[in-house]
């Protein structure tokens, strides 16, 4: 699950400063899925996937154009899927 999960990410995270509301509410499903899926992480704990995915985490919480939009109550998805990946760490 987590080696797809990094791929569909590398697809998409080049493009992140582009990304249209539907683009930004899918990321965010697939990171809602992977919190509910905490336990699974634990066999790629030492893997190359485990390392990609962490830094694609990190391009997402410190996006500037995510971050311009961020609200305190989360109702945009900007500030749904920064959400979500501070709920997958």
């Amino acid at each position: 699950m987590l080696p797809r999960c990094v791929t569909i990410l590398n697809t998409h995270i080049k493009t992140i400063k582009t990304w249209q509301r539907s683009i930004k509410q899918a990321m965010y499903h697939l990171l809602i899925v992977l919190v509910f899926a905490e336990s699974y992480f634990t066999s790629y704990l030492s893997n190359e996937s485990l390392q990609t995915f962490i830094k694609h985490l990190l391009r997402l919480v410190n996006e500037s154009e995510l971050i311009k939009h961020i609200k305190r109550i989360p109702i945009n998805p900007e500030t749904l899927l920064i959400d979500a990946a501070l709920q997958v760490f």
